[in-house]
């Protein structure tokens, strides 16, 4: 496959970047391929006269080289990061009722998890013992809901701009409101006159 002309040019600027670096750091800032374009032919032409470079040459580079390094940079990222997640084991006890998981070491990543062996800092490891665990105690009675709480309630209401609200269980009595026009109805309609 032949490189692109982005790739292959050896123009570098005075800091030593390469065309290719100065094209891949803009299209990592999302800039416009015209102002690319124009920054990359400012360049060529003080170093490389009469060498220029197209925005279509940097959308080709962006669609088929660009692409390429920066899904190769994405996996190598994800590579990293599953070596730093944590993975559980289960060290199974040596009891007959654990059958053929009795003494081994499993995980639910790996299918032979005794080759693996827990070595990793984040590494969390759980030994089985065998023995039952304790039985919770059900919850007496379900919790009541709100209608319940404000059915009992003697609603000690507290005095507020908006008419109060009970300070126990949040009780708020509807405004009362006269049936007809609202007042801002009322002013609407006189202004109109």
């Amino acid at each position: 496959m032949a490189e692109c002309s982005i790739c292959s040019c050896a123009v570098a600027a005075p800091d030593g970047t390469t065309v290719r670096e100065m094209v891949d750091r803009a299209l990592d800032e999302k800039c416009f391929l015209d102002d690319i374009a124009a920054k990359v032919n400012l360049l060529l032409a003080q170093h490389a006269p009469g060498l220029s470079i197209h925005r279509s040459s940097i959308h080709r580079h962006a669609k088929k080289c660009y692409t390429l390094r920066e899904r190769a940079a994405r996996l190598k990222e994800r590579e990293s990061e599953s070596r730093t997640e944590t993975r559980i084991f289960v060290e199974w006890p040596e009891h007959v009722l654990f059958g053929e998981l009795a003494g081994k070491i499993t995980s639910s990543d790996f299918d032979d998890a005794d080759a693996i062996a827990p070595c990793r800092e984040r590494d969390v490891l759980l030994t089985g013992t065998g023995d039952k665990p304790e039985q919770a105690a059900a919850p007496a009675e379900p919790p009541k809901t709100l209608e319940q709480i404000q059915s009992t309630c003697q609603h000690a209401m507290s005095p507020a701009v908006d008419g109060g609200r009970c300070i126990h269980c949040g009780f708020q009595p509807a405004k009362w409101r006269p049936v007809g026009l609202s007042r801002a109805d009322f002013s609407a309609s006189r202004r109109r006159f």
